[in-house]
Formats: structure tokens, sequence, C-alpha cells
């Protein structure tokens, strides 16, 4: 139990409302005697009025011990008791007695300010209490209460008292109202609460005549419902592509860049509710909103997204790395629709409802969903479109496209003789290291899998590039290269390239489209003799450095002379390593060479001898070694199972094989250099490193050609 000066107190703490005792302790007599010893004086016991333990009137004035005050209700009873016994606080500090009502928090502050100034918890609330004359009590006038009971206003005119001239008649004598006094006869009238005092007091010392609003309700404040707070921008960033006029954005050119947090981010914070400070009437009563609204975090987890208590504040945090998405509820009420936060997921991959106007292009390097068309150019790691794309997908990995490729500009060459161009090739679908797969039809398009397989039900118009192509049903006026093409139903009027394999169901004709197949192979042969005879000039200066480097060596260490020449060379070369990387010398198999090298290697270069040019010539002779070998391996390999199988012929089918010069393969073809070769098996062009060589066949039923004739 806490002590002052060696008396024991009440223990208090503060209520919204009130002041509330949470421990009464019984004081001796004794302890009172000695606690406020000469706090009172002497005649109380004459007085209508009580005074309680936290109210002190000595030496002329009015005090409060902050110490004391403990229950706003005690002190409630005291005002109540002088005021309806008519008594009234002279020179009243009336905004110390409001707060001692009503405003909890700022006596606590002021106690606490007391006590670390001087020690002393008293505070002066007024100079006397005095009785309020009877005669003057009829100065005052009954304000006027509104009629929502929420102010008062008050008539301030000239008043009289009534008095008795020397001819004992009675007269009217001016007289003025007094602020201690106006406190004492509003209380009367029921206003406890809100008097604007510093005004009314103006008014009465200039003797306005003037009718004023004297007293506010106060309504209660401070109260505020818990809320969400993003920890991160969910801000798109927008932009026109480079290249776009100032004056004029072309959506079409219009980007955006998502955002993507990693794992263990904080992306939102709760904001925890606020408790209200009461309002008060009037009169004095207490005005009691409804608690402020809570919200649970785990209400608003979704995929990808956890609770957490982070330095006392909670949070919903990513769970792993990923995009942010926002599932929102939405209320239409009038015209007016509105939104609120359901839950927040952090998706793995992006998704999109589509990828179009709303969202201009999109550049993401993570996975990316549309779950409807995409319209708008995309890049991604991986991209699946649900629906139809139309528009250029480039992705690091995996395209999937689950309907259609609709393309508006012709991307086959032989097909723009017939049909008029009426802009570049735009839809292309390119997938850097990994496959495409095409659900539905694929028109007017250019597909590229160079690494890995293009899976296409249907295409048309088109060109394809890839490792393996396979097509399940019509291939109509296509132009196919890949090491593997497997084609399951019709080919009519294309143009396929296979490096080593081509598999057809059926080659037919629409109008005067006829198909022309190729395989191809490399001869190197004249690569490979030109290589060679650069490989043996090489071996030639080699020759001739070692030989003056093995002279000199001689020359200096005659006892080297018991080795053979190759012995000798041999021990030249490993001097050479160690010139490149004289790092080898700390190695186990290098240590017998140490002195070697130290005392051959100022004599070489004292006598002119560079090493570097020994190590590029050996450079340049294992270069063009490896070349000449890549060489006769693809060589070798262009003209091993290589094949074309055709189940049904029931038109025209050119067939053909081409032979490059130079080592092709298939992941090296650019577009450019595929509509080449288009133009090239059209016979209308040649490139200088390839000659065709047609295969004789007939016309119609099956055929099956392999190359060990070749």
């Amino acid at each position: 139990m806490p002590e002052i000066d060696g008396v024991r107190v009440l223990e208090w703490s503060k209520g919204w409302d009130t002041w509330f005792v949470h421990q009464v302790v019984s004081h001796t007599s004794q302890e009172i005697s000695d606690g406020l010893e000469g706090q009172f004086p002497e005649n109380i016991g004459s007085r209508e009025y009580i005074l309680p333990d936290c109210v002190i009137e000595k030496n002329g004035a009015v005090f409060i011990n902050l110490d004391y005050f403990l229950d706003r209700g005690i002190f409630l009873s005291f005002l109540e008791n002088i005021f309806d016994n008519w008594y009234y606080l002279t020179d009243v500090d009336y905004q110390l007695l409001n707060d001692m009502l009503y405003d909890s928090e700022r006596i606590e502050l002021l106690r606490k300010d007391k006590q670390g100034k001087n020690g002393s918890s008293l505070v002066q609330i007024a100079s006397s209490i005095k009785k309020f004359d009877e005669s003057r009590r009829t100065l005052y006038r009954k304000p006027k209460v509104s009629l929502d009971h929420k102010s008062a206003d008050y008539f301030f005119d000239s008043v009289y008292l009534e008095g008795i001239d020397d001819n004992g008649k009675i007269q009217e004598i001016k007289s003025q109202i007094k602020f201690d006094e106006f406190v004492a006869a509003m209380w009367s009238e029921g206003i406890r609460f809100g008097l604007d005092f510093e005004n009314i007091q103006k008014i009465i010392n200039e003797g306005q005549i003037v009718r004023y609003t004297i007293a506010h309700q106060k309504e209660p404040s401070g109260q505020k419902d818990a809320s969400l707070e993003p920890v991160i921008s969910f801000e798109i960033k927008r932009g026109a592509k480079e290249g776009a006029t100032a004056n004029r954005v072309d959506i079409l050119n219009y980007e955006q860049s998502y955002i993507r947090v990693e794992k263990d981010v904080k992306i939102y914070r709760k904001n925890p509710r606020k408790l209200w400070f009461p309002g008060w009437t009037i009169q004095g009563e207490i005005i009691r909103p409804e608690d402020p609204q809570d919200i649970s975090l785990y209400t608003f987890l979704g995929d990808g997204t956890r609770e957490e208590r982070v330095d006392g504040a909670d949070y919903i945090i990513s769970n792993h790395s990923g995009f942010p998405r926002l599932e929102e509820g939405t209320v239409i009420s009038g015209k007016t629709r509105k939104k609120w936060l359901v839950r927040v997921h952090i998706d793995e991959k992006k998704v999109f409802h589509e990828i179009g106007m709303d969202t201009g292009k999109v550049d993401i390097q993570e996975d990316v969903i549309s779950n409807q068309n995409i319209v708008l150019d995309t890049w991604a790691r991986t991209i699946l479109a649900k629906k139809d794309v139309e528009a250029n997908l480039y992705a690091k990995s995996d395209i999937t496209i689950e309907w259609n490729v609709i393309g508006t500009a012709h991307n086959n060459i032989v097909s723009q003789q017939h049909q008029k161009v009426t802009g570049i090739s735009k839809w292309n679908i390119v997938s850097e290291n990994w496959s495409i797969g095409v659900a539905g039809h694929a028109n007017d398009t250019y597909l590229e899998a160079k690494k890995w397989t293009v899976t296409v039900w249907n295409i048309s118009n088109s060109m394809i590039i890839g490792h393996i192509v396979e097509i399940t049903g019509m291939v109509f006026n296509t132009t196919i290269v890949a090491d593997i093409i497997i084609l399951k139903w019709r080919v009519i009027g294309s143009r396929l390239i296979a490096g080593k394999e081509i598999r057809m169901h059926e080659s037919t004709e629409k109008w005067d489209h006829e198909n022309v197949i190729s395989i191809f192979s490399c001869d190197l042969t004249a690569s490979i003799e030109k290589k060679q005879v650069l490989r043996n000039k090489e071996i030639q200066k080699i020759q001739i450095l070692e030989a003056g480097i093995d002279k000199k060596i001689l020359e200096k260490f005659q006892w080297l002379s018991k080795f053979e020449e190759g012995k000798r060379r041999s021990i030249t070369r490993i001097l050479i390593e160690i010139m490149q990387d004289p790092s080898k010398l700390q190695l186990e198999e290098y240590k017998s060479y140490v002195a070697l090298y130290n005392a051959i290697e100022p004599v070489l270069k004292k006598n002119g001898t560079d090493w570097k040019v020994v190590a590029e010539l050996n450079k340049n002779l294992t270069n063009l070694s490896k070349e000449i070998q890549v060489e006769q391996e693809a060589m070798e390999s262009s003209k091993k199972d290589t094949s074309i199988n055709i189940a049904m012929i029931r038109w025209t089918t050119h067939i053909q094989h081409m032979i490059f010069s130079s080592n092709k393969n298939i992941s090296s073809f650019t577009k450019e250099e595929v509509e080449q070769l288009s133009r090239l098996i059209a016979g209308r062009d040649i490139l200088a490193d390839i000659s065709l060589e047609k295969l004789a066949t007939s016309t119609t039923g099956s055929f099956h050609w392999k190359s060990n004739p070749l």
C-alpha cells in the first residue's frame, strides 16, 4: 500500500468516465489526524457542507490534494453539496474544476507535474467558499436550452438590485453579475459541463448586452476502428514504351510492371482499434458511444500468407516469393459500387483475368497465367494462356496455349504470294529454353522452340522452328524446320525441312499449293581439308620454335643432351604450361621442374624467346584440332538415321535432299534464315552454302526413303 509522508492512502487508477478504487484502506483516527493536521478550520462544524479528504481550506484559499483525489464521484458530491446549499467558490479555477469532473487524463498529468516540480500535490481551485446571498440570486436568469439539449444560451443584460433610498422608498440599484456566482447559478439550473468560461468572463467584465451560447455538449472522441494498412506499395508502374510520342500514347505500346515480393516480407500491418474518450452533455451526464470495431488478421489470410507478431505489431506476411493478389468483395448501392478487402494471397505465378488494354504489355521475370484472352505482348518465365492469344509471347521456359493463336499478318513466305500483306509479322510465340504447346488452332503465326518441342493441334499459314515438331491435325501452307517432324494427319501445301527424320501420315494438295519435303545433311569435306592445312602450318611453326628453344637449352645445360629430342621437347612443353600459369609450380606433379624452370626462363628471355608466342601457337593448334573433330562428327552424324516416311501420297509431292557446306543445326536458324530456306525450296533463291539433290519418287502410294544410299 502506498504511503505519503508515512500515511497510507488509497490505490487508484484511471477510468474512462471516473476514477475507480482498487483497494479501500481504512485510516485510523490517529492516521487521519497526523495526515490532515491543520488542514481544516476550527469552525468546520458550523458549516452546511462537508469537505472531502481531497479538499483543503486553509490560509485564505481552497486547495485540492491530488494524492487524495480517488473518485470523481466524491468531488461531484462535494460540489452538489455546496451549490445546492447556495454556496459558491470565489475566484474559481473553472478549468481545474471541469478537469477534475470530466478529464482524468489531465488531472493525472497535473499530479505528476506538481510532484516532479516541488513534491507537493496541492493545487488551488478557489480563494474561498462563500454563501450565495439570496438577494443576488435574483440577478441570474434561466438559460435557454436548445431543443436537442446539446447547448444552452444566456441573455446577458443590465441587472438591478432592489434597495431603499434615504426616504425609505424602494428603488432599483444597478449592479453587475459575477462569474463565480454565475457558475453556481448555472449549476443550480442543471448546466454542469462545457461552460465557455473565457468568453463568459469577458462578456461579464465588459458589461456586454448579448445573447450568447454559454455551453456546448462534448461529443465522444478518439474512438477508431481497427484497420489494415499496406506495408508495401501496391501501385502498378505504368509507362509508354520507348519510342512512343509525347503527345499521343498508343495503348498497344503501353507497358506495366507488376509487384513481386520475396519470402517473409510484411504485406499488411494491423492498426489496433482505439477506445473512445467519453462525451458529456451540458448536464454533466456521460455519453458512451459504441465500442470501435476490431478485426482478426486470420480472416484475411489467403494462399501463401500467414499472421505474425513482430515488434509488438501484427502483420500479414508472405510464406513464399510471388505476386500479391487482393481478393475483393463488391456491393452495389444505387449507382455506387463499393469494394472491400476479403483476403490477401501471394501467388507464385502472376494471374491475370485478361492481358489487354487494362494491363498494357506485360513484362515479368516470373510465371504468368491469363484466364482470358491475351491481346497485348507478354514476356515472362512461363506463360499459361487459358483462352485465345492475339499477341506476341516470349518466355524463358514453357508456353502453353489452351485455345487458339489468332494472327493477323501472314508469317509464311509462300502465303504472301497469294494474299495481300497489310503489315509486318507480329504474332511470334517464342520459348527460349523449353516447349510450346497449342491445344487449338494456330493461324498466321510464328512458333519457335529451338531447344525442345512445339506441339500444335492444327496450323495454317504459319512458320515453326523447333527441335521436335508434332502436329496432331491438319497442316496447311506452313513452313516447318526441325530435327524431327511428326505430322499425324493431313499436310497441304507446306514446306517441311528436317535434319534427321520426317514422319507424315498423308501428303495432299489444295488448289496450286504443293508440299515440298526436304531432309538435310552436311558435307564439310572442303572445310575440314582447309582447317587441316592451317593445322599443319601451325605444327610447323611450333616445331621450329621448339627446336630453337631446345638448342638454347642444350647450349646452357649440356647435361640435358643425355635425353633424346622427344623427351626434351616434352620438357619444353611442360615449361610452357608453367609459363602460362606459374601457380602450377605449387602442385606436387610440377615440383621437380621448379629448379629447371627458374634456371631456363632467364636464359630464354635473354636470347629473345617469347613464351607468349609459343603459347598462342599451341592454343591455335588445339582449337583447329577441336574444330576438325567437331565437323567430322557432325558430318558423320548428319548422314546416319535420317529418314522420310509418308504413309499416303495423294497429290504432287516434291522431295529433295539439302546439303550444307557449313556446319548447320536447327538451333542456329533464325526466322530470316527459315524464310530464305522457304524461297530456296520453292526454287527462287539459292544460298551459297547449300546445294540441292532431287530424289526420285512416285507421286502416289506410300513412300519410304533412307539416307544410306546418299
